[in-house]
């Protein structure tokens, strides 16, 4: 069995998806599951760090023409020329060329598609590029979706989403896991501060995702803004690739307004050693997110022993439900109310929180069950097994 994994970027800078597309695969390899990520390349280089330290196999095409399309002529033979008669299509991409050739190739060649929702079909995600999505649905995703032999939902409401649209296809429901041994030699505070050049002194709020306006950040900011004077033993780091200069920009110019340039701190897109000093340096981390089908990097959070305020568009309920963090509806008053309340625990409150937190991620999200319940859908795809328990059926 073969899985040809198709992704539109995997660079580190591309997201969640960067990372829980590579650790799937670094799993499936363990219990003989064979598996090539075919993707676009955008910039050069580009790198995936897990990719590299795992060895998993890319194949990138060099994009032609506006990027938005993640178009390369080259892009379908090359899926083609890498099929056999016991190959999946797997794609965790949608709207664009790359999902197209997954899906036109799996219907000449008959191989099992398997597509990845990956949070795009939810109200808010439809809303944006309103047009070009409602394009690609008319001219072949909303096809794809009802050919393929499955859909992969990471949780409960993206499966409703799935629904609402009318799509009947059979969606398994399996969620991302956390690589917990990525946080199990973290530096201590004193290290990881020195090395990033902060004061060891400070409290540290982390946002650490893309920069635009689905992440929510001007409310984080918003809300720091209204309170760093209030706690200023707290400061607030941001970390991440700018997805949207001007988004970014306007959020620039409002810290500058209230002359706060001095206690947030700026790293850019960070990997490595530089993102786990991040982890290690913070005492609380906000995702401010409209929606999120998984969150990765707040599971990541978790696992580093932070306690969490995120939204409800997010499937983190159990942060509320378990008392280690915040789940609220996104507003500003309530984003604010929930940071005020944060900065204002104490240390041995915030670590108490924070070790909740690990044990849950610790004990639920297993890459190893992960890969294990993917492989059982792949092999119920190819004929060779019956329909696993977590399949659902409509």
């Amino acid at each position: 069995m073969q899985i040809l994994h198709i992704i539109e970027n995997i660079d580190n800078s591309y997201g969640g998806p960067a990372k829980s597309v590579p650790f799937l695969i670094k799993y499936l390899n363990k219990i003989d599951v064979n598996n090539k990520i075919i993707s676009i390349k955008l910039k050069n280089p580009e790198t995936n760090d897990i990719c590299q330290n795992s060895g998993i196999e890319i194949l990138p095409i060099k994009h032609e023409g506006p990027p938005v399309f993640r178009y390369s002529s080259k892009f379908c033979h090359k899926i083609e020329g890498e099929l056999n008669n016991k190959t999946i299509i797997h794609t965790h991409s949608l709207w664009n060329y790359p999902p197209y050739c997954a899906y036109k190739l799996s219907l000449k060649h008959g191989a099992p598609l398997i597509v990845s929702i990956r949070g795009n079909l939810y109200d808010w995600n439809l809303k944006k590029s309103r047009w070009k999505k409602r394009v690609a649905l008319k001219l072949f995703q909303m096809d794809m979706f009802k050919k393929a032999a499955c859909l992969h939902a990471t949780e409960e409401n993206e499966l409703k989403a799935i629904r609402k649209l009318g799509i009947k296809t059979p969606v398994a429901l399996i969620p991302n896991g956390i690589e917990m041994s990525e946080f199990e030699s973290l530096q201590d505070k004193l290290q990881a501060c020195n090395d990033l050049k902060i004061d060891l002194k400070k409290k540290y709020i982390l946002f650490m995702s893309r920069i635009y306006s689905k992440k929510g950040l001007e409310f984080l900011v918003q809300a720091f803004l209204k309170l760093y004077e209030k706690y200023p033993e707290w400061e607030l780091l941001i970390a991440g690739p700018i997805y949207d200069q001007k988004y970014f920009d306007g959020i620039n110019r409002m810290i500058k307004q209230k002359n706060a340039t001095g206690k947030i701190h700026f790293f850019g897109m960070v990997s490595g050693q530089k993102r786990l000093n991040l982890f290690a340096a913070a005492n609380l981390f906000v995702l401010p997110a409209h929606t999120e089908n998984f969150g990765m990097v707040i599971g990541e959070a978790m696992a580093a022993k932070l306690p969490v305020i995120t939204t409800t568009g997010t499937p983190w309920k159990v942060l509320e439900e378990r008392q280690c963090g915040w789940w609220i509806a996104l507003s500003h008053r309530n984003i604010y109310t929930a940071l005020e309340e944060a900065m204002g625990k104490s240390e041995y409150e915030l670590r108490s929180m924070g070790e909740k937190s690990y044990e849950i991620v610790k004990h639920n999200f297993s890459w190893e069950e992960v890969a294990f319940k993917m492989k059982e859908v792949y092999l119920w795809a190819l004929g060779s097994s019956t329909k696993p328990e977590w399949v659902f059926v409509d």
